[in-house]
């Protein structure tokens, strides 16, 4: 398995209908709600999202989106991580 389907497989077991609220996501990244918000009205670092139709402006975020996301961004962070750290040495 890929870790893009590993990771696929562990949120869709946690999150069985299939999206992620943004209390949800804020929890999975580790960061807060108000971050969550924040990055949405700026459109940076956030996954892809699904607007609920209604008067309700709820947010959602699918599980295969978030699961892209967190390879990504982790893949990035190790790069980077030994990158810099090659520089010190």
């Amino acid at each position: 398995m890929t870790e893009l389907e590993i990771e696929y497989e562990r949120l869709k077991i946690k999150y069985k209908n299939g999206r992620l609220t943004k209390a949800q996501l804020a929890s999975e990244l580790n960061i807060s709600v108000v971050t969550v918000s924040r990055r949405l009205k700026t459109g940076k670092d956030i996954p892809n999202y699904q607007k609920a139709e209604g008067k309700t402006s709820r947010v959602y975020f699918p599980i295969l989106e978030v699961a892209k996301y967190l390879v990504k961004t982790t893949k990035t962070k190790i790069t980077n991580w030994v990158y810099n750290n090659r520089l010190k040495n």
